[in-house]
């Protein structure tokens, strides 16, 4: 926060901003807009591909999205592939981020998608995972849910409570 407050009052006593405007080229743009499947295709990975090509379809569902990807560039087939997926909807964008890993012939993954709702927490957890079980409080203030099927539900109060945070995970880890 101190670091906010001193480019905030530098901004202020200059009359410049301490922060240079971001200049992105066509050519870098494309590296946030490549979907998570074309661009682990296009550098390499194969033992989790069709794990990457699934998920990432099921995640972003036909909805306009944009990705950022990281992956091991001296072996990018054995070892994580991790992506940043900003997934637009009507009202709102989400972000999700999904890790894929190579293991002994499997691929684990887990995957979180983050949002927030303009209706409070309380609303959403009735209306939206009702029937999601309470696993318990993380704080004063957030709670967990999870299903049957493992995925679990996180629910934050922002904006005075008028607001909730929404992460929603989900992990699967590939038995031996």
């Amino acid at each position: 926060m101190n670091s906010l407050i001193t480019l905030a009052f530098l901004a202020l006593s200059t009359g410049e901003s301490p922060v240079q405007e971001p200049t992105v080229t066509e050519e870098q743009q494309s590296d946030y807009v490549t979907s998570s499947f074309e661009r682990a295709q296009d550098v390499g990975v194969s033992k989790c591909l069709e794990t990457v090509k699934s998920l990432s379809g099921v995640l972003v569902d036909e909805h306009a999205h944009g990705s950022h990807d990281m992956w091991s560039t001296d072996a990018p087939d054995e070892r994580v592939f991790d992506s940043v997926i900003v997934k637009g909807y009507s009202d709102t964008d989400s972000h999700i981020s999904m890790t894929v890993v190579p293991r002994d012939g499997a691929c684990d993954w887990r995957y979180t998608e983050t949002y927030v709702v303009e209706k409070a927490c309380t609303v959403i957890r009735d209306d939206w995972f009702g029937e999601f079980g309470y696993l318990g409080a993380l704080n004063e203030t957030s709670l967990a849910l999870s299903s049957e099927e493992n995925v679990n539900i996180y629910l934050t109060p922002v904006v005075q409570g008028k607001m909730c945070l929404v992460s929603k995970r989900e992990t699967y880890i590939a038995e031996n």
